[in-house]
């Protein structure tokens, strides 16, 4: 295997849904039940329970979806660690831990050789690097126990992948630059 050049760490920002207190949960689930409520009504029984409700009963729902929507898509900013490391000929992009979802949990790698790269794009409104091109990967499930499930490594050959960078979490790093000097790949910078 050949030598590492240069290994650049970072952390991506990943957006997740927000903790939400007990009251704001119970909103939450009560606006969900709400409109489940009013769409099967409308749907299996054939009627409108919003109109039929009095004018009190539909301010009172409107304010509530109003307070509750929001929390629905309340969201925080997590710092997700990523390594690029440069070799002669390709790029190894290694998340040790990236989270789908609470029970999707992976560690993830993608080989790019720098002559399968197509593009490489900086947006500076967003903040967002892209990088697009053909790649192997591995993914390395854990399991409840925070260990790597080596039975259930998963293979990809070589596909199409695109990886998009959230990089408003990594102040102070020239990632721009690096990934130029160390890949060859000349950066697309735009403003949107």
């Amino acid at each position: 295997m050949e030598k590492v050049r240069q290994v650049i760490n970072f952390d991506e920002a990943v957006k997740k849904p927000a903790d939400l207190n007990l009251v704001e949960r119970i909103a939450v689930v009560a606006a969900k039940l709400i409109i489940l409520i009013l769409i099967v009504a409308m749907v299996f029984f054939k009627q409108n329970l919003f109109s039929k409700s009095s004018f009190a009963v539909k301010i009172l729902y409107i304010l509530f979806n109003i307070y509750a929507i929001p929390l629905m898509l309340k969201t925080k900013e997590l710092a997700s660690p990523v390594e690029f490391q440069f070799y002669d000929r390709y790029l190894l992009v290694h998340y040790p831990k990236k989270s789908y979802s609470k029970k999707d949990i992976r560690r993830e790698e993608f080989i790019f050789k720098n002559s399968d790269i197509d593009y490489a794009a900086y947006k500076l409104d967003s903040n967002v690097l892209s990088i697009r091109g053909k790649a192997k990967s591995k993914h390395y499930p854990y399991k409840e126990d925070g260990e790597i499930d080596e039975r259930s490594v998963k293979e990809e050959g070589l596909r199409e992948i695109k990886l998009n960078f959230d990089l408003n979490l990594s102040e102070g790093i020239d990632l721009i630059k690096d990934f130029e000097k160390y890949s060859g790949i000349q950066v697309l910078v735009s403003k949107g």
